[in-house]
């Protein structure tokens, strides 16, 4: 259905979805004022047409998750700092909002050439920040608060652009192309080394599912990458390998601790929102570590502390339910522009994890708000012919 075929409380729903799919990348505070307002008409919506709300399968073990959160955050060893935190697992209904939102790949491609606008207008002010006007630690962050943040929305967009380009046709893949070239050069300008990385693993697979032959080009594009660049970015390259590096042995030192932690509290962890005061703590604290952090910079590490084992169980099985489900669709879509939409974000979801061991990457808001928007996205559409009566 057409935007024009539409009753005006579903364009006005509609326009409300896009608008917060496409301040994700500029301002948290504008994303979620939408991301509200498109629950509630939604809500409205489906009353006033008698439906009810689909929640995806794959939505279960998130669902879990967020239970086990506030359990959690009830037997937090600082409960009114985790009560006060556990108000993030409202983003979790990102999943149902968009499940329940896009009905056909029209609608997806809008969205999607919608927040490549904002993706444009982040990559030349990334670009402006490290060459032109750099910070103190010359590293972009776009419109938004932090480098790492940057760096987690572009490995997403990067390897969405990716497979879009590998599927589109003529001045589409042209368009996709350029996406990809801005990501690929604003991530880099966050000098975010796991990000860097995730992105590495992303390409890799993509290649890996499209053609295997594709993945012989990374390493030759990383050695041209290495000797182009910039001595800053070259050094900055080079010491993801060194232990002299202040931030790796850091890294190591919040490995230690969350260990730590994970043996002391294994079933609910400490509570959400609590390791920057049991990092301070003697007990927990490794001697050689300077540093004071809000989390461990790991989600594998960050979930099991914070949250306890079962919690990391269920989370770890919406990562691999929707990893599976992306890849039913990339193998079993007729249409090439979901299908190899799906590619891009199976490769995303890789990156994610992967950068994920550097990074809490899932607790950074605008991250994950892109992050389950991409990956309800798809799977959200019916097959609509494909495949005989088929559903997704």
């Amino acid at each position: 259905m057409e935007i024009k075929d539409r009753s005006f409380i579903e364009i006005f729903f509609f326009f409300s979805l896009l608008f917060f799919i496409v301040f994700i990348p500029i301002s948290i505070a504008s994303s979620q004022v939408f991301y509200t307002l498109s629950s509630l008409l939604l809500i409205i919506i489906l009353i006033k047409n008698k439906k009810k709300i689909r929640i995806p399968a794959f939505f279960i073990p998130l669902g879990i998750y967020a239970i086990l959160t506030i359990f959690s955050a009830i037997f937090s060893v600082r409960r009114d700092e985790s009560l006060k935190d556990i108000k993030e697992i409202l983003l979790f209904l990102i999943v149902i909002l968009i499940f329940n939102s896009i009905k056909d790949t029209y609608e997806l491609k809008i969205l999607n050439y919608a927040i490549s606008i904002p993706i444009i207008l982040s990559s030349i002010l990334s670009f402006l920040q490290f060459y032109v006007f750099p910070s103190i630690e010359k590293r972009a962050t776009g419109f938004l608060s932090h480098y790492m943040t940057q760096a987690g929305i572009m490995l997403l967009i990067f390897s969405v652009s990716l497979g879009l380009f590998l599927g589109e046709k003529k001045n589409k893949k042209i368009y996709w192309l350029f996406i990809f070239i801005l990501s690929t050069l604003a991530l880099i300008f966050t000098m975010t080394r796991g990000a860097w990385i995730g992105a590495i693993f992303s390409a890799f697979l993509i290649f890996i599912i499209y053609k295997p032959k594709f993945a012989l080009s990374i390493p030759m594009a990383l050695v041209i990458f290495f000797l182009v660049s910039p001595e800053n970015i070259k050094q900055r390259a080079l010491s993801t390998f060194s232990l002299e590096d202040a931030s790796n042995r850091d890294r190591i030192y919040m490995l230690e601790a969350g260990i730590k932690i994970i043996k002391s509290s294994p079933v609910l962890g400490g509570g959400p929102n609590t390791i920057k005061y049991l990092y301070a703590d003697k007990k927990y604290r490794p001697a050689g570590a300077k540093k004071t952090n809000p989390h461990l910079h790991n989600n594998i590490i960050q979930i099991s502390a914070e949250r306890g084992i079962p919690a990391l169980i269920t989370w770890l099985s919406f990562i691999i339910f929707s990893f599976i489900l992306l890849y039913k669709k990339w193998k079993k879509s007729q249409d090439p522009y979901l299908k190899h939409l799906s590619l891009g974000i199976l490769g995303g979801v890789l990156g994610f994890f992967i950068s994920g061991f550097f990074e809490y990457n899932f607790g950074d808001s605008e991250v994950k708000m892109l992050f389950l928007y991409l990956i309800s996205a798809p799977l959200a559409i019916k097959y609509n012919g494909e495949n005989g009566n088929k559903k997704d």
